[in-house]
């Protein structure tokens, strides 16, 4: 390897003895860019991609951090990251894999035009919350064939698609109907009592 000066207050580093730029390997220039396979910095590190990466760096177990020549990154191992991570997508494509959120909060999105599709099971320990005038929709049609909503003042269930039952399974379970009993508290003004048999 050799080391040359380069001018202007450049030290250049060549696998050749001829030491012109296209045998140059890696170069400090006058500001102290560190620059390897380019000689014109575009950043402090300046690295610029060979036949397989631009970036590459791994441990004897096997835990790397790469930028391929297709653009894409690869990690293999834990990321923590104390900041904002901004990706027009991010999904696992591994079987059984998760991805947890130890504290604070999730945000999807910025708009109410924006959706975000799951497949699958979603588990929820604490609360889902929607704000007013927002619609909770369950079925296929465009619509929601059920549609539960709040507009602010008053709560709506509304039914899009064939009959509504309301149905309690419990053996001799009834079903209440409740409202205010004028002293701020609950009252049962009519039931469906379970435990008896329907005439």
């Amino acid at each position: 390897t050799m080391v040359g000066p380069g001018g202007s207050g450049i030290v250049s580093f060549h696998n050749s003895a001829t030491m012109t730029t296209s045998d140059e390997t890696m170069r400090i220039d006058a500001n102290g860019n560190l620059l390897l396979n380019n000689t014109s910095a575009g950043a402090r590190l300046d690295i610029r991609e060979d036949s397989n990466y631009a970036i590459r760096a791994e441990d004897a177990s096997g835990h790397y951090f790469r930028v391929n020549t297709g653009g894409d990154t690869e990690i293999r191992g834990d990321l923590t990251v104390q900041g904002t991570v901004v990706a027009q997508e991010f999904h696992t494509e591994l079987v059984s894999a998760s991805i947890i959120y130890e504290s604070g909060s999730t945000k999807f999105g910025d708009t109410t035009s924006d959706n975000h599709d799951f497949t699958g099971s979603v588990n929820v320990s604490g609360s889902i919350h929607t704000t007013d005038n927002s619609t909770l929709k369950i079925g296929n049609a465009s619509g929601g064939d059920l549609q539960l909503y709040h507009n602010g003042s008053h709560s709506l269930i509304s039914n899009q698609t064939g009959n509504l039952y309301i149905r309690n399974q419990t053996n001799d379970g009834d079903i209440l109907f409740q409202a205010d009993d004028g002293s701020g508290g609950d009252k049962t003004y009519f039931y469906l009592d379970g435990g008896s048999a329907a005439s």
